[in-house]
């Protein structure tokens, strides 16, 4: 892992299309879990730096100290944060998973997501403490950064990427 301190940057992130609110600490594990066994591309630990879950609790993910990975290509200076939630409409992306979450609407089953309000709290909140500590001049959904790849084009979804328009409305923070 390498060194980094001088954070401009924060990059917003949700779970995916898989994860549900459910208890924070199990849900941050599985993702570590996840990151560092797949192959190829294992990473050396978890690649947010933060999560918050849906009751609001903040969890470390890796060590601030160290660079994250999280945004393809564009890691220097980012501070990764994920919201341990689904938070893409049920009409996003063209594969099986959309597919199937249409299908399953259609039939009156499954959940619209949501973001729950002691969440949507604790991200504004933890962001205007980042930017006390760190020179941010720049917060965006992970998919606002050039050049994501899979999953990092629909991240943080639709309803992600309307918390990131007005976190940016209320710290004064530009845009990616």
């Amino acid at each position: 892992m390498h060194s980094d301190w001088n954070y401009t940057k924060i990059a917003i992130h949700h779970a995916g299309r898989s994860f549900a609110c459910g208890p924070g600490a199990l849900q941050l594990q599985e993702i570590q879990d996840m990151q560092m066994s797949r192959s190829p591309g294992a990473l050396d630990d978890i690649g947010y730096h933060y999560a918050l879950d849906c009751l609001g609790n903040v969890f470390e993910g890796r060590d601030i100290r160290f660079q994250g990975e999280n945004v393809h290509n564009h890691n220097t200076g980012v501070i990764g944060i994920v919201l341990l939630e689904n938070l893409t409409a049920l009409n996003e992306g063209h594969d099986a998973v959309t597919s199937l979450r249409k299908l399953l609407g259609k039939m009156g089953i499954g959940r619209h997501p949501a973001i729950p309000d002691r969440q949507r709290g604790a991200i504004f909140k933890f962001t205007n403490v980042l930017c006390e500590f760190f020179h941010i001049h720049t917060l965006g959904g992970h998919r606002e950064f050039p050049g994501q790849l899979g999953e990092g084009k629909i991240c943080p979804g639709n309803i992600g990427l309307t918390l990131v328009s007005e976190l940016r409305k209320s710290t004064g923070l530009r845009a990616p």
